[in-house]
């Protein structure tokens, strides 16, 4: 019995998807029940995230500041819909020891993909650039 082209791309496909899954090493894989809630669901618009909903997660330390202490972790989860249901994209924040990037706050930065994979990691410039309007919250822009 010969199998159709197709049907043998479709089998391979699931043999190839990207399960290398880098992920963040300052964002637990269950941060959504670790971490507390910041800002519930609202809408994104003419956050430089882009448009949608957003929800804001904090670790303990994150809900202490500002100023933020080194270890303070913010996830911002940018989704699709108004219910916050169908998460799109992740961005976290970490504050590292002084001297990491003192210019911007030491702050350590990341882009994540909905399945917390890292696309983007380090001192970003982007980000940092539309943080520093928030310099009085020490560079931290959501509202509790």
């Amino acid at each position: 019995m010969r199998t159709s082209p197709f049907l043998l791309m479709l089998a391979l496909a699931g043999c190839f998807e990207d399960t290398s899954s880098i992920k963040s090493a300052f964002l637990p894989p269950d941060y959504q029940t670790q971490f507390l809630l910041a800002r519930a669901c609202q809408a994104d618009t003419g956050n430089a995230h882009g448009q949608g909903y957003q929800i804001i997660r904090a670790n303990n330390l994150g809900m202490q500041g500002p100023p933020y202490a080194p270890g303070s972790v913010f996830v911002s989860e940018l989704h699709g819909d108004p219910g916050c249901t169908s998460l799109q994209s992740i961005y976290a924040i970490a504050k590292e020891e002084p001297g990491y990037d003192p210019g911007n706050g030491d702050w350590h930065w990341q882009r994540l993909s909905s399945i917390q994979r890292v696309l983007d990691d380090g001192k970003l410039a982007t980000c940092a650039t539309c943080h520093a309007a928030c310099a009085p919250s020490d560079r931290v822009c959501s509202r509790r």
